[in-house]
């Protein structure tokens, strides 16, 4: 066939066929914009052979090419080039702003599909670490056999005398630091060979899901530990100010805790469907998504919330006691360098930044008094040894920040755990 005749079938030749020249041009465009956006993401090494974001992508090509084929089948050609330009502009315009450190990126992640699946689904929890987790991609995260971060604990190491459960948010999970550097893992080795530490942190959960642990999922290997630590408040006072607010955070916390952490089918894989998911969720699914509060954010306290929160500490004691266990808490600290704007960064809907850490120091000093009327241990973790470089955003550890504070709190936890 030759050029011509290609020209003439697509009316890029007299008498033009605009009708037919426009959608396959078009349809040209995109799939030049497809390819030249994976060159892009290759070259700053954010897009592999295989991954989500590189199927998205071939497809999206595919679409255009598609419509460019098929342009004398106007109809056909100008539904892929809708679909296929909604696509990419909404993946690409979102990671741009995501990147200025506005909103969420809806490009499809560079991984493999099915293999950072790193949380399921619980009826409990809501959310769980998935057992046997490798990441593929940027720092190392392990989960072993029983569903918790951490190298798989060996027969050695299950037979020795001094059990101990970590539990806490995201700062126990230690998310901003690799396997082998979180501070429980730091926390085990400054204690010494007598000592074995699991880390049931979580992202996002709030003493509501340790109570639920405690109560349900602390014998991991068996048998109940000699100590149970709490690192908490960050997750607990996200509920500040909230009107309504349930006794187990379950109007707002726990449904959020589904949306932020659990992969959907198909809408990791289409920007288009992750933005028309939860609406028709919303029509559709029974179970609710956490509402959007058009409120004005409040400083100080929350008294509701400090009866919950000191509630569930008490809960939490008692459960320990029943078993044997000594309960150590240790209130969050945060990086205050990080903390200074009238703006609310989102994790805590109501509260902005300048009043987070008053508000957690507050509570800090409610579970301080309550721990040492309960005989439970509190530790201080003098949050002024700490400064911004200890940290790697707004309270989540840098590795230094992780071993710093692992060292802070052994000697006491020692002490409490004999």
């Amino acid at each position: 066939m030759s050029w011509n005749i290609v020209r003439m079938h697509y009316g890029l030749s007299a008498p033009y066929d605009f009708r037919v020249a426009v959608p396959f041009l078009l349809g040209c465009l995109g799939a030049a914009a497809s390819m030249l956006t994976a060159v892009a993401y290759f070259s700053i090494d954010e897009l592999g052979f295989g991954s989500q974001r590189f199927w998205f992508l071939a497809c999206v090509g595919l679409a255009f090419l598609v419509a460019s084929l098929a342009s004398r089948r106007s109809a056909l050609s100008w539904l892929c080039i809708a679909l296929a330009s909604l696509e990419l502009g909404l993946g690409i315009g979102s990671d741009l702003l995501a990147r200025a450190g506005l909103g969420r990126s809806l490009m499809p992640p560079d991984v493999h599909l099915g293999k950072e699946v790193r949380f399921m689904y619980h009826p409990l929890l809501q959310i769980v670490p998935v057992p046997n987790f490798t990441s593929s991609k940027g720092r190392l995260v392990r989960h072993n056999s029983l569903g918790l971060r951490g190298a798989e604990p060996t027969p050695l190491q299950q037979g020795r005398t001094t059990l101990i459960n970590v539990y806490g948010g995201s700062t126990t999970y230690d998310t901003r630091v690799p396997n082998g550097k979180t501070w429980p893992e730091q926390l085990e080795r400054e204690l010494g060979d007598g000592y074995l530490v699991l880390n049931f942190g979580v992202p996002g959960y709030s003493t509501v899901e340790h109570v639920i642990q405690t109560a349900f999922y602390s014998n991991k290997l068996g048998r109940s530990p000699a100590c149970a630590v709490y690192y908490v408040g960050w997750n607990d006072i996200r509920s500040a100010h909230l009107p309504d607010l349930d006794n187990a955070y379950a109007n707002y916390h726990l449904p959020d805790q589904r949306r932020n952490f659990l992969q959907r089918q198909g809408s990791e894989f289409s920007p288009l469907l992750s933005v028309l998911i939860p609406y028709l969720k919303s029509v559709v699914d029974t179970v609710p998504p956490p509402p959007r509060y058009a409120l004005t954010p409040k400083s100080g306290t929350d008294p509701r919330l400090e009866a919950i929160f000191l509630a569930n500490i008490s809960s939490i004691v008692a459960l320990n006691k029943g078993r044997g266990t000594k309960s150590i808490f240790i209130g969050q600290i945060l990086n205050r360098e990080k903390l200074k704007s009238d703006r609310v960064y989102g994790w805590l809907p109501l509260v902005r930044d300048k009043d987070v850490w008053p508000l957690q120091a507050h509570f800090n000093s409610l579970l301080q008094a309550l721990a040492l009327s309960i005989d439970a241990v509190y530790i201080d973790a003098d949050v002024d040894s700490f400064s911004d470089a200890d940290f790697a955003d707004n309270g989540h550890f840098s590795e230094g920040g992780s071993l710093k504070f692992a060292k802070s709190i052994a000697g006491r936890i020692a002490q409490s755990c004999r």
